[in-house]
Protein backbone atom coordinates (compact mmCIF):
# COMPACT_ATOMS: atom_id res chain seq x y z
CA UNK A 1 0.00 0.00 0.00
CA UNK A 2 2.92 2.22 0.59
CA UNK A 3 3.61 2.05 -3.15
CA UNK A 4 0.65 3.66 -3.84
CA UNK A 5 1.29 7.19 -2.05
CA UNK A 6 3.32 8.59 -5.09
CA UNK A 7 -0.05 7.88 -7.41
CA UNK A 8 -0.68 10.52 -9.85
CA UNK A 9 -4.11 10.75 -9.00
CA UNK A 10 -4.40 13.07 -5.41
CA UNK A 11 -7.74 12.14 -4.42
CA UNK A 12 -6.72 8.38 -5.06
CA UNK A 13 -3.63 8.76 -2.79
CA UNK A 14 -5.72 10.54 0.17
CA UNK A 15 -7.93 8.13 0.21
CA UNK A 16 -4.76 5.80 0.62
CA UNK A 17 -3.23 7.57 3.28
CA UNK A 18 -6.50 7.37 5.33
CA UNK A 19 -6.31 3.87 5.01
CA UNK A 20 -2.20 3.79 6.32
CA UNK A 21 -3.79 5.81 8.90
CA UNK A 22 -6.38 3.55 10.42
CA UNK A 23 -4.32 0.50 9.94
CA UNK A 24 -1.01 2.09 11.14
CA UNK A 25 -0.16 -0.35 13.66
CA UNK A 26 0.51 -2.64 10.64
CA UNK A 27 2.10 -0.16 8.61
CA UNK A 28 4.25 1.45 10.97
CA UNK A 29 6.95 -0.61 10.20
CA UNK A 30 6.91 -0.65 5.85
CA UNK A 31 6.78 3.25 6.23
CA UNK A 32 9.56 3.27 8.19
CA UNK A 33 11.69 0.86 6.05
CA UNK A 34 10.65 3.19 3.21
CA UNK A 35 10.62 7.32 4.62
CA UNK A 36 14.69 7.22 3.06
CA UNK A 37 14.36 5.00 0.12
CA UNK A 38 11.32 5.69 -1.81
CA UNK A 39 10.71 7.31 -4.51
CA UNK A 40 10.20 11.35 -4.26
CA UNK A 41 6.48 11.35 -4.54
CA UNK A 42 6.21 8.47 -1.88
CA UNK A 43 8.74 10.54 0.61
CA UNK A 44 6.77 13.38 0.64
CA UNK A 45 3.65 11.40 1.89
CA UNK A 46 5.16 8.68 3.92
CA UNK A 47 6.86 12.20 5.97
CA UNK A 48 3.17 13.94 6.23
CA UNK A 49 1.69 10.38 7.12
CA UNK A 50 4.09 9.42 10.09
CA UNK A 51 3.16 13.12 11.91
CA UNK A 52 -0.12 11.64 11.69
CA UNK A 53 0.40 8.85 12.98
CA UNK A 54 2.91 9.65 15.76
CA UNK A 55 0.64 11.20 17.68
CA UNK A 56 -1.45 7.74 18.26
CA UNK A 57 1.71 5.88 19.76
CA UNK A 58 3.44 5.49 22.92
CA UNK A 59 6.69 6.49 23.60
CA UNK A 60 8.49 3.40 22.71
CA UNK A 61 6.96 3.04 19.24
CA UNK A 62 7.30 6.75 18.64
CA UNK A 63 10.81 7.08 19.26
CA UNK A 64 12.12 5.41 15.45
CA UNK A 65 9.64 7.64 14.03
CA UNK A 66 11.05 10.63 15.74
CA UNK A 67 14.68 9.43 14.77
CA UNK A 68 13.60 8.98 11.13
CA UNK A 69 11.79 12.30 10.84
CA UNK A 70 14.99 13.41 11.85
CA UNK A 71 16.82 11.66 8.99
CA UNK A 72 14.65 12.89 6.64
CA UNK A 73 15.27 16.42 7.48
CA UNK A 74 18.59 16.05 5.04
CA UNK A 75 16.72 14.58 2.25
CA UNK A 76 17.75 16.17 -1.25
CA UNK A 77 13.55 16.83 -1.43
CA UNK A 78 12.85 19.92 -0.19
CA UNK A 79 9.17 19.38 0.70
CA UNK A 80 9.95 16.20 2.03
CA UNK A 81 12.27 18.08 4.17
CA UNK A 82 9.66 20.77 4.48
CA UNK A 83 6.89 17.82 5.75
CA UNK A 84 9.48 16.02 7.95
CA UNK A 85 9.89 19.53 10.06
CA UNK A 86 5.70 19.87 10.10
CA UNK A 87 5.42 16.29 11.45
CA UNK A 88 8.28 16.99 14.26
CA UNK A 89 6.64 20.07 15.35
CA UNK A 90 3.50 18.26 15.32
CA UNK A 91 5.07 15.41 17.35
CA UNK A 92 6.00 18.19 19.77
CA UNK A 93 9.35 16.22 20.04
CA UNK A 94 12.00 18.16 22.27
CA UNK A 95 14.78 15.28 21.49
CA UNK A 96 15.03 16.69 18.13
CA UNK A 97 15.29 20.61 18.29
CA UNK A 98 19.00 20.02 17.95
CA UNK A 99 18.22 18.52 14.58
CA UNK A 100 16.13 21.51 13.86
CA UNK A 101 17.76 23.88 14.14
CA UNK A 102 20.69 22.52 12.40
CA UNK A 103 18.48 21.58 9.35
CA UNK A 104 17.46 25.81 9.80
CA UNK A 105 21.18 26.96 9.60
CA UNK A 106 21.99 24.46 6.91
CA UNK A 107 18.36 24.96 4.79
CA UNK A 108 18.53 27.55 1.36
CA UNK A 109 15.02 27.16 0.24
CA UNK A 110 13.20 30.20 1.70
CA UNK A 111 9.79 28.14 1.82
CA UNK A 112 11.20 25.74 3.54
CA UNK A 113 12.84 27.33 6.52
CA UNK A 114 9.26 29.04 7.91
CA UNK A 115 8.36 25.43 8.67
CA UNK A 116 11.40 24.97 10.29
CA UNK A 117 10.88 28.07 12.63
CA UNK A 118 7.09 27.29 13.33
CA UNK A 119 8.03 23.69 14.24
CA UNK A 120 10.36 25.12 17.07
CA UNK A 121 7.57 27.28 18.38
CA UNK A 122 5.40 24.33 18.71
CA UNK A 123 7.85 21.91 20.38
CA UNK A 124 9.18 24.71 23.03
CA UNK A 125 11.80 23.92 25.96
CA UNK A 126 14.62 26.10 26.80
CA UNK A 127 16.77 24.97 23.89
CA UNK A 128 13.98 26.54 21.30
CA UNK A 129 13.59 29.13 23.27
CA UNK A 130 17.12 30.56 23.71
CA UNK A 131 18.02 29.99 19.35
CA UNK A 132 14.39 31.90 18.80
CA UNK A 133 15.30 34.51 20.86
CA UNK A 134 18.25 35.47 18.85
CA UNK A 135 17.22 34.20 15.63
CA UNK A 136 16.96 37.15 12.89
CA UNK A 137 14.24 36.47 10.16
CA UNK A 138 15.90 36.72 6.51
CA UNK A 139 12.50 37.43 4.38
CA UNK A 140 8.69 38.26 5.38
CA UNK A 141 7.78 34.60 5.39
CA UNK A 142 10.50 34.21 8.16
CA UNK A 143 9.40 36.92 10.07
CA UNK A 144 5.72 35.80 10.17
CA UNK A 145 6.61 32.11 11.12
CA UNK A 146 8.66 33.77 13.89
CA UNK A 147 6.23 36.12 15.40
CA UNK A 148 4.16 32.70 15.37
CA UNK A 149 6.55 31.40 16.89
CA UNK A 150 7.78 33.09 19.90
CA UNK A 151 3.85 33.58 20.80
CA UNK A 152 3.99 30.34 21.09
CA UNK A 153 6.97 29.60 23.42
CA UNK A 154 5.57 33.45 25.43
CA UNK A 155 7.67 35.76 23.38
CA UNK A 156 6.50 38.84 22.78
CA UNK A 157 4.55 39.94 19.73
CA UNK A 158 5.94 42.64 17.45
CA UNK A 159 4.07 46.00 18.07
CA UNK A 160 1.56 47.65 15.73
CA UNK A 161 2.04 50.74 13.88
CA UNK A 162 0.60 53.62 14.69
CA UNK A 163 -1.98 54.11 11.77
CA UNK A 164 -0.55 55.55 8.27
CA UNK A 165 -3.53 58.36 7.09
CA UNK A 166 -1.28 61.12 5.47
CA UNK A 167 1.91 60.87 4.28
CA UNK A 168 2.44 64.57 4.62
CA UNK A 169 3.83 65.72 1.43
CA UNK A 170 2.93 64.31 -1.93
CA UNK A 171 4.56 60.69 -2.25
CA UNK A 172 4.81 58.44 -5.28
CA UNK A 173 3.17 54.92 -4.06
CA UNK A 174 3.22 51.65 -5.94
CA UNK A 175 0.08 49.43 -5.39
CA UNK A 176 0.42 45.48 -6.21
CA UNK A 177 -2.70 43.72 -7.17
CA UNK A 178 -2.90 39.92 -9.23
CA UNK A 179 -1.10 40.28 -12.61
CA UNK A 180 -3.78 40.46 -15.16
CA UNK A 181 -5.87 43.25 -12.84
CA UNK A 182 -3.93 46.50 -13.40
CA UNK A 183 -6.37 48.17 -15.91
CA UNK A 184 -9.24 47.72 -13.09
CA UNK A 185 -7.17 49.20 -10.36
CA UNK A 186 -6.06 51.81 -12.35
CA UNK A 187 -9.67 52.66 -13.30
CA UNK A 188 -10.82 52.61 -9.56
CA UNK A 189 -7.75 55.11 -8.28
CA UNK A 190 -9.04 57.52 -11.41
CA UNK A 191 -12.33 57.01 -10.01
CA UNK A 192 -11.10 57.84 -6.24
CA UNK A 193 -8.10 60.12 -6.29
CA UNK A 194 -8.42 61.78 -10.00
CA UNK A 195 -5.41 60.61 -10.99
CA UNK A 196 -4.41 57.67 -13.31
CA UNK A 197 -1.79 55.57 -11.99
CA UNK A 198 0.99 54.21 -14.71
CA UNK A 199 1.53 50.32 -14.98
CA UNK A 200 5.53 49.77 -13.72
CA UNK A 201 4.89 46.16 -14.40
CA UNK A 202 3.06 42.63 -13.94
CA UNK A 203 0.58 43.27 -11.07
CA UNK A 204 2.16 46.89 -9.87
CA UNK A 205 0.88 50.43 -10.70
CA UNK A 206 2.16 53.39 -9.33
CA UNK A 207 0.63 57.16 -8.56
CA UNK A 208 1.58 60.03 -6.42
CA UNK A 209 -0.62 60.33 -3.41
CA UNK A 210 -0.71 62.30 0.00
CA UNK A 211 -4.33 61.58 1.65
CA UNK A 212 -4.28 57.79 2.27
CA UNK A 213 -8.08 57.81 2.94
CA UNK A 214 -9.07 56.75 -0.47
CA UNK A 215 -6.86 53.74 -0.74
CA UNK A 216 -9.46 52.41 1.41
CA UNK A 217 -12.36 52.59 -1.13
CA UNK A 218 -10.27 50.76 -3.48
CA UNK A 219 -11.04 46.79 -3.18
CA UNK A 220 -8.11 45.20 -6.04
CA UNK A 221 -4.90 46.34 -4.20
CA UNK A 222 -3.08 43.85 -2.35
CA UNK A 223 -0.56 46.19 -1.09
CA UNK A 224 1.04 49.43 -1.21
CA UNK A 225 4.86 51.06 -1.31
CA UNK A 226 6.62 54.09 -1.00
CA UNK A 227 8.91 54.10 -3.35
CA UNK A 228 12.32 55.80 -1.97
CA UNK A 229 14.12 55.33 -5.28
CA UNK A 230 15.89 53.31 -8.27
CA UNK A 231 19.37 53.18 -9.55
CA UNK A 232 21.61 51.72 -11.60
CA UNK A 233 24.54 49.17 -9.84
CA UNK A 234 27.13 47.32 -11.01
CA UNK A 235 29.45 44.66 -8.79
CA UNK A 236 31.44 47.03 -7.66
CA UNK A 237 28.80 49.74 -6.64
CA UNK A 238 25.87 47.56 -5.18
CA UNK A 239 26.87 47.81 -1.16
CA UNK A 240 27.53 51.71 -1.65
CA UNK A 241 23.94 52.54 -3.69
CA UNK A 242 21.71 50.42 -1.85
CA UNK A 243 22.89 52.11 1.33
CA UNK A 244 22.61 55.35 0.18
CA UNK A 245 19.16 54.27 -0.76
CA UNK A 246 18.28 52.72 2.30
CA UNK A 247 19.53 55.64 4.24
CA UNK A 248 17.40 57.76 1.95
CA UNK A 249 14.11 55.44 3.06
CA UNK A 250 15.15 56.07 6.69
CA UNK A 251 15.06 60.00 6.37
CA UNK A 252 11.57 59.74 4.61
CA UNK A 253 10.05 57.23 7.25
CA UNK A 254 11.30 60.14 9.97
CA UNK A 255 9.62 62.65 7.64
CA UNK A 256 6.36 60.73 7.82
CA UNK A 257 6.35 60.40 11.17
CA UNK A 258 7.80 63.23 12.94
CA UNK A 259 5.39 63.63 15.47
CA UNK A 260 5.69 60.18 16.50
CA UNK A 261 9.07 58.74 15.75
CA UNK A 262 9.83 55.25 15.07
CA UNK A 263 13.04 53.26 15.75
CA UNK A 264 12.47 49.90 14.76
CA UNK A 265 13.02 48.50 11.24
CA UNK A 266 13.85 45.24 9.29
CA UNK A 267 14.86 44.95 5.88
CA UNK A 268 13.57 42.71 3.42
CA UNK A 269 16.10 41.70 0.02
CA UNK A 270 13.56 40.18 -2.77
CA UNK A 271 15.42 39.36 -6.33
CA UNK A 272 15.25 36.26 -8.60
CA UNK A 273 19.47 36.31 -8.66
CA UNK A 274 19.68 36.28 -5.06
CA UNK A 275 20.28 33.47 -3.23
CA UNK A 276 20.35 32.72 0.35
CA UNK A 277 24.22 33.41 1.22
CA UNK A 278 23.79 36.54 -0.77
CA UNK A 279 20.80 37.77 0.89
CA UNK A 280 22.29 37.07 4.41
CA UNK A 281 25.71 39.26 3.55
CA UNK A 282 23.83 42.18 2.13
CA UNK A 283 21.78 42.64 5.11
CA UNK A 284 24.71 42.75 7.37
CA UNK A 285 26.94 44.79 5.02
CA UNK A 286 23.50 47.15 4.91
CA UNK A 287 22.53 46.63 8.70
CA UNK A 288 26.05 47.67 9.89
CA UNK A 289 26.23 50.75 7.49
CA UNK A 290 22.73 52.34 9.23
CA UNK A 291 24.29 52.39 12.26
CA UNK A 292 26.22 54.91 11.22
CA UNK A 293 24.10 56.92 8.66
CA UNK A 294 20.80 56.47 10.72
CA UNK A 295 22.09 56.11 14.32
CA UNK A 296 18.56 56.33 15.32
CA UNK A 297 17.26 53.38 14.04
CA UNK A 298 17.61 50.05 14.89
CA UNK A 299 17.53 46.92 13.06
CA UNK A 300 15.42 44.46 14.69
CA UNK A 301 13.80 41.64 12.50
CA UNK A 302 12.16 39.96 14.65
CA UNK A 303 9.86 42.91 16.32
CA UNK A 304 10.12 46.25 13.40
CA UNK A 305 7.91 48.91 13.24
CA UNK A 306 8.75 49.71 9.18
CA UNK A 307 9.91 47.65 6.49
CA UNK A 308 12.32 48.59 4.32
CA UNK A 309 11.79 46.41 1.29
CA UNK A 310 15.01 46.18 -1.56
CA UNK A 311 14.29 44.87 -4.47
CA UNK A 312 17.94 43.91 -5.94
CA UNK A 313 18.75 42.77 -10.04
CA UNK A 314 21.89 42.41 -11.58
CA UNK A 315 22.29 45.85 -12.81
CA UNK A 316 19.46 48.13 -10.73
CA UNK A 317 18.84 48.44 -7.17
CA UNK A 318 15.31 49.65 -5.67
CA UNK A 319 14.34 50.40 -2.28
CA UNK A 320 10.67 50.72 -1.06
CA UNK A 321 8.97 51.29 2.45
CA UNK A 322 6.02 49.31 3.80
CA UNK A 323 4.00 51.38 6.32
CA UNK A 324 0.82 49.69 6.87
CA UNK A 325 1.02 46.73 9.15
CA UNK A 326 -2.18 46.72 10.65
CA UNK A 327 -5.41 44.28 9.50
CA UNK A 328 -6.60 45.73 6.13
CA UNK A 329 -10.42 47.20 6.85
CA UNK A 330 -12.02 46.54 3.47
CA UNK A 331 -11.66 42.31 4.22
CA UNK A 332 -12.64 42.33 7.94
CA UNK A 333 -15.28 40.09 7.15
CA UNK A 334 -13.38 36.98 6.06
CA UNK A 335 -12.35 35.77 9.63
CA UNK A 336 -12.73 31.78 7.86
CA UNK A 337 -11.87 30.83 4.80
CA UNK A 338 -11.08 27.27 3.17
CA UNK A 339 -7.99 25.86 0.61
CA UNK A 340 -7.65 27.72 -2.08
CA UNK A 341 -9.88 30.19 -1.56
CA UNK A 342 -9.50 33.25 -3.57
CA UNK A 343 -7.72 36.44 -1.99
CA UNK A 344 -10.66 39.32 -1.75
CA UNK A 345 -8.60 41.91 -3.81
CA UNK A 346 -8.53 39.31 -6.99
CA UNK A 347 -12.29 38.45 -6.12
CA UNK A 348 -13.00 42.53 -5.62
CA UNK A 349 -11.30 42.40 -9.85
CA UNK A 350 -13.70 39.64 -10.68
CA UNK A 351 -16.50 41.33 -9.96
CA UNK A 352 -15.75 44.75 -11.34
CA UNK A 353 -14.77 42.87 -14.61
CA UNK A 354 -18.64 40.69 -14.17
CA UNK A 355 -20.69 44.21 -15.49
CA UNK A 356 -23.33 44.00 -12.35
CA UNK A 357 -26.79 44.11 -12.93
CA UNK A 358 -28.07 47.50 -10.92
CA UNK A 359 -30.40 45.36 -7.75
CA UNK A 360 -29.45 42.23 -9.56
CA UNK A 361 -29.98 38.22 -8.15
CA UNK A 362 -27.02 37.12 -7.63
CA UNK A 363 -25.56 32.97 -7.62
CA UNK A 364 -22.48 31.29 -6.87
CA UNK A 365 -22.99 27.46 -6.81
CA UNK A 366 -19.20 26.56 -5.91
CA UNK A 367 -19.10 29.72 -3.08
CA UNK A 368 -16.53 28.07 -0.82
CA UNK A 369 -16.17 31.29 2.03
CA UNK A 370 -18.15 32.89 0.49
CA UNK A 371 -15.78 35.83 -0.90
CA UNK A 372 -17.00 36.26 -4.64
CA UNK A 373 -20.52 37.33 -2.81
CA UNK A 374 -19.26 39.45 0.04
CA UNK A 375 -17.28 41.19 -2.51
CA UNK A 376 -20.47 41.67 -4.98
CA UNK A 377 -22.41 42.75 -1.91
CA UNK A 378 -19.92 45.79 -1.45
CA UNK A 379 -19.24 46.76 -5.42
CA UNK A 380 -20.88 49.95 -5.94
CA UNK A 381 -23.02 48.53 -8.07
CA UNK A 382 -26.10 47.16 -5.43
CA UNK A 383 -27.10 43.71 -6.18
CA UNK A 384 -30.54 42.84 -4.43
CA UNK A 385 -30.39 39.58 -3.45
CA UNK A 386 -27.65 37.13 -3.34
CA UNK A 387 -27.54 33.32 -2.97
CA UNK A 388 -24.46 30.71 -2.29
CA UNK A 389 -24.44 27.03 -2.38
CA UNK A 390 -21.02 24.49 -1.93
CA UNK A 391 -20.94 20.40 -1.78
CA UNK A 392 -18.34 21.25 1.24
CA UNK A 393 -20.03 21.83 4.92
CA UNK A 394 -17.02 22.90 6.27
CA UNK A 395 -16.68 25.53 3.45
CA UNK A 396 -20.52 26.65 3.99
CA UNK A 397 -19.44 26.92 7.71
CA UNK A 398 -17.04 29.27 6.89
CA UNK A 399 -18.95 31.42 4.84
CA UNK A 400 -22.03 31.43 7.36
CA UNK A 401 -18.92 32.35 10.04
CA UNK A 402 -17.79 35.11 7.44
CA UNK A 403 -21.48 36.33 7.16
CA UNK A 404 -22.16 37.19 10.68
CA UNK A 405 -19.61 39.84 10.28
CA UNK A 406 -22.76 41.68 8.67
CA UNK A 407 -25.55 43.20 9.47
CA UNK A 408 -28.97 42.56 7.37
CA UNK A 409 -26.52 41.52 4.22
CA UNK A 410 -29.24 40.33 1.72
CA UNK A 411 -27.38 37.01 1.44
CA UNK A 412 -27.97 33.24 1.86
CA UNK A 413 -26.01 30.01 1.70
CA UNK A 414 -26.77 26.56 1.46
CA UNK A 415 -24.85 22.90 1.06
CA UNK A 416 -25.72 20.85 -2.07
CA UNK A 417 -23.58 19.88 -4.54
CA UNK A 418 -24.16 21.62 -8.56
CA UNK A 419 -25.98 18.68 -9.83
CA UNK A 420 -28.56 18.83 -7.14
CA UNK A 421 -29.03 21.89 -5.32
CA UNK A 422 -32.23 23.74 -5.50
CA UNK A 423 -32.35 27.53 -6.37
CA UNK A 424 -35.13 30.10 -6.52
CA UNK A 425 -34.51 31.36 -9.57
CA UNK A 426 -34.09 33.62 -11.27
CA UNK A 427 -30.63 35.08 -11.28
CA UNK A 428 -29.66 38.20 -12.99
CA UNK A 429 -25.68 37.12 -12.50
CA UNK A 430 -23.69 33.54 -12.19
CA UNK A 431 -20.31 34.30 -10.86
CA UNK A 432 -18.21 31.51 -9.79
CA UNK A 433 -14.18 30.89 -8.75
CA UNK A 434 -14.96 27.18 -10.17
CA UNK A 435 -13.33 23.92 -9.23
CA UNK A 436 -9.92 23.66 -10.59
CA UNK A 437 -6.18 22.75 -8.94
CA UNK A 438 -6.18 21.32 -5.79
CA UNK A 439 -9.66 22.00 -5.03
CA UNK A 440 -10.58 19.28 -7.20
CA UNK A 441 -7.46 16.85 -8.07
CA UNK A 442 -9.15 15.40 -10.93
CA UNK A 443 -9.88 17.12 -14.20
CA UNK A 444 -12.50 13.87 -14.79
CA UNK A 445 -14.53 15.32 -11.67
CA UNK A 446 -14.05 18.76 -13.36
CA UNK A 447 -16.29 17.49 -16.68
CA UNK A 448 -18.41 16.55 -14.88
CA UNK A 449 -19.21 19.41 -12.50
CA UNK A 450 -18.87 21.99 -15.18
CA UNK A 451 -21.61 19.87 -17.76
CA UNK A 452 -24.01 19.63 -14.49
CA UNK A 453 -23.13 23.95 -14.07
CA UNK A 454 -24.54 24.30 -17.56
CA UNK A 455 -27.35 21.86 -17.61
CA UNK A 456 -28.80 24.01 -14.99
CA UNK A 457 -28.35 27.68 -16.66
CA UNK A 458 -32.10 27.38 -17.85
CA UNK A 459 -33.37 26.71 -14.55
CA UNK A 460 -31.41 29.21 -12.88
CA UNK A 461 -30.66 32.22 -15.06
CA UNK A 462 -33.02 35.02 -16.91
CA UNK A 463 -32.69 35.54 -20.61
CA UNK A 464 -29.43 37.33 -21.10
CA UNK A 465 -28.02 37.02 -17.30
CA UNK A 466 -24.42 37.99 -16.80
CA UNK A 467 -22.26 34.88 -16.83
CA UNK A 468 -18.62 35.28 -15.34
CA UNK A 469 -16.53 32.06 -14.52
CA UNK A 470 -13.39 31.71 -13.12
CA UNK A 471 -10.91 28.19 -13.91
CA UNK A 472 -8.00 26.53 -14.94
CA UNK A 473 -9.73 24.56 -17.15
CA UNK A 474 -9.33 27.38 -20.29
CA UNK A 475 -9.86 24.67 -23.35
CA UNK A 476 -12.69 22.96 -21.59
CA UNK A 477 -14.70 26.00 -20.62
CA UNK A 478 -13.97 27.49 -24.03
CA UNK A 479 -15.20 24.32 -25.22
CA UNK A 480 -18.93 24.38 -23.59
CA UNK A 481 -19.11 28.32 -24.66
CA UNK A 482 -18.35 27.27 -28.39
CA UNK A 483 -20.69 24.08 -28.47
CA UNK A 484 -23.59 24.98 -26.22
CA UNK A 485 -26.87 26.67 -28.39
CA UNK A 486 -27.78 28.69 -25.13
CA UNK A 487 -24.65 30.93 -24.09
CA UNK A 488 -22.53 33.52 -25.31
CA UNK A 489 -19.06 34.31 -24.70
CA UNK A 490 -17.83 37.74 -24.69
CA UNK A 491 -14.48 37.87 -23.68
CA UNK A 492 -11.68 35.95 -21.33
CA UNK A 493 -9.08 37.93 -19.24
CA UNK A 494 -6.31 36.14 -17.33
CA UNK A 495 -5.28 36.81 -13.85
CA UNK A 496 -2.61 35.81 -11.88
CA UNK A 497 -3.39 33.71 -8.84
CA UNK A 498 -0.82 32.04 -6.53
CA UNK A 499 1.39 31.20 -9.55
CA UNK A 500 -1.53 29.75 -11.40
CA UNK A 501 -3.16 32.27 -14.13
CA UNK A 502 -6.53 31.18 -14.56
CA UNK A 503 -8.92 32.63 -17.17
CA UNK A 504 -12.52 34.77 -16.56
CA UNK A 505 -14.49 33.63 -18.80
CA UNK A 506 -17.54 36.80 -19.23
CA UNK A 507 -20.52 36.27 -21.26
CA UNK A 508 -24.30 35.64 -20.81
CA UNK A 509 -26.76 33.15 -21.10
CA UNK A 510 -29.65 33.05 -23.92
CA UNK A 511 -30.32 31.65 -27.20
CA UNK A 512 -27.55 32.03 -29.89
CA UNK A 513 -28.78 34.43 -32.96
Amino acid sequence: MVDLLGDPDIPFRFFVGDLIIRNAKGALDALLEAAETAPEENRRSIAHLLGKIGRRLDEARLAPVKKVLECVLQDEDPKTRRNAAIALGTLESESATGALIAALEAESFDWVRPSLILALGQIGGSESIAFLGDFKPECQAEVEAHVKAMDRVGGTEREPRPPIRTLGAERLIELHCAPGQEGLLCDAIKRSVGERPSVVQNGAVRVRLQELIDLQQIRTWREWLVCVGERPIDADSVDRVGLDLLADGLALVSEIYREDPLTRYRLEIRGKSVSHRQRKRRIKVWSEGLKARAPAYVNSPSHYEVETRILLAKTKVGVFLKLTEEADSRFGYRVQDVPASMHPAVAAGVVAHSRPVSKGRVLDPFCGCGTLLFERAQCSTAAGHLVGSDISGSAIDAARTNLRQFEDLPLRFRRGDVGSVTHDGPFDELISNLPYGIRTGSHQKNIASYAALFDRLSEWLKPEARLTLVTQEIEMMTRLFRDRRDVHLDDVARVDVGGLQPGVFKGCYGQKK
